[in-house]
């Protein structure tokens, strides 16, 4: 018997992975952000509770639009990708402020509202992902691995940021977070077969290759009807069903 993993489980072991490192990382920087705030600004009670209050709050606001996002965007694999390496560009640039003695507490609020964002965006685009590496039978096994995946987060997460904070102090923290988020982005570069598809698994219909060149005349493909093409001799477009309506 062949010991070789399944196609949905090779598919869907990056997307784990990633969940799960970038979770981390998340809840990394969540912690590290209002510490660095309270030890090396001297921010007090409100201040940290107003950053630490933006990582997370933001994540909520971004779901309506990054659902948006996802259903128009061509390759999902290419805006997780994307998604991670600005986060990490966010987060480096807190360290880098430091070392040039140019750090404040107004620019600590701002890494955490965009760190916020960016986390909601990975968040949102995994679930919308997971149904185009995994036949539909097999999703709440898909959903209950991604479901692991983010409680180990949660509670790795903090648990290593505190420990980061302690040995290296809260900046050095913030730097070697950074770290996870490349490796996210490196794991989210490994999925395959997350490309846009149209319902059901149907290839989408093709479009009239005249676009708006087309006369519009009524029968006809025209820029007005978006409707999909019948490469037959006639190109006549029925409001997007496989077959011609009754005469």
């Amino acid at each position: 018997m062949s010991t070789a993993p399944s196609p949905d489980r090779s598919a869907l072991r990056p997307l784990v992975v990633a969940q799960l490192i970038s979770l981390t990382g998340t809840h990394v920087t969540a912690l590290a952000l209002p510490t660095l705030a309270v030890l090396l600004l001297d921010a007090g009670p409100v201040a940290a509770a107003l950053i630490f209050a933006l990582e997370y709050g933001a994540r909520g606001f971004t779901a309506p639009l990054v659902g948006v996002l996802i259903d128009n965007v061509r390759s999902p694999r290419r805006l997780l990708i994307a998604n991670d390496l600005l986060h990490a560009l966010v987060v480096a640039s807190v360290p880098a402020m430091y070392l040039l003695d140019v750090l404040s507490l107004p620019y600590l609020v701002v890494v955490a509202a965009c760190s916020g964002i960016l986390a909601g965006v990975t968040d949102i685009s995994i679930n919308a992902v997971l149904p185009r590496l995994v036949p539909a039978d097999r999703l709440v096994g898909a959903n209950a691995a991604l479901a692991g995946a983010r409680a180990t987060g949660q509670i790795a997460g903090p648990a290593i940021g505190g420990l980061l904070v302690q040995a290296l102090g809260a900046a050095l923290a913030i730097a070697v977070d950074t770290v996870s988020y490349l490796v996210s982005a490196v794991a989210f570069s490994r999925l395959r077969g997350a490309g846009r598809q149209a319902p059901n698994g149907q290839r989408s219909p093709p479009r009239c290759p005249a676009g708006r060149r087309c006369a519009g005349r009524r029968g006809t493909c025209g820029p007005r009807c978006g409707r999909v093409w019948a490469p037959s001799g006639r190109s006549r477009c029925w409001a997007g069903s496989p077959s011609p309506p009754p005469r």
